[in-house]
């Protein structure tokens, strides 16, 4: 037996709690990004670059700052597990930021891409080696692994904002 008697939902709500906490997120994220902006510098439409255009830059500055909030939620997280503390609603927080960003960073970044980004990495000429692709069609899973979004969302607001259950 795992703790005391009668704990286990308690015990295993906590293990979920450190596996949302995971940084893991965040990297793959922002190795995905970098990809994308180096792309944008190196692809021409009109003799220019997509860097460039002023579109393009707003919807990359956007993502960069979301990656960077999630960055900072990661940091926040391992400090309190670094305290001893369980961090519920940050993790939970974090959860939610990563699976709803990996969505859009795909969505974006096919969008700028064009046909480019929607190649999987089969294809010689995919941009990213098709992760874009690949991060598109695994994106709406995210957002149930670990606990639905919206049952996150529960959680930042009980346990994180003191607010009554729903």
């Amino acid at each position: 037996m795992i703790g005391t008697p009668g704990s286990g939902f308690y015990t295993v709500a906590m293990a979920l709690d450190y596996e949302r906490a995971f940084m893991g997120k965040y990297t793959r994220l922002s190795r995905d990004f970098d990809a994308l902006v180096q792309c944008c510098k190196q692809i021409e439409a009109d003799g220019h670059s997509l860097f460039e255009d002023p579109l393009i830059k707003d919807r990359l500055v956007r993502m960069h700052t979301d990656i960077e909030r999630l960055r900072l939620l990661c940091l926040k997280s391992a400090w309190m597990i670094d305290q001893g503390k369980v961090p519920t609603a940050e993790a939970s927080a974090q959860k939610v930021l990563a699976s709803e960003l990996e969505q859009r960073v795909a969505d974006e970044g096919i969008q700028i891409l064009g046909g480019f980004g929607q190649l999987e990495r089969e294809s010689p000429h995919a941009p990213m080696k098709g992760r874009l692709a690949q991060s598109w069609l695994i994106a709406p899973m995210l957002r149930f692994g670990g606990g639905a979004n919206e049952i996150q969302r529960d959680i930042i607001a009980q346990r994180g904002l003191g607010l009554p259950r729903a």
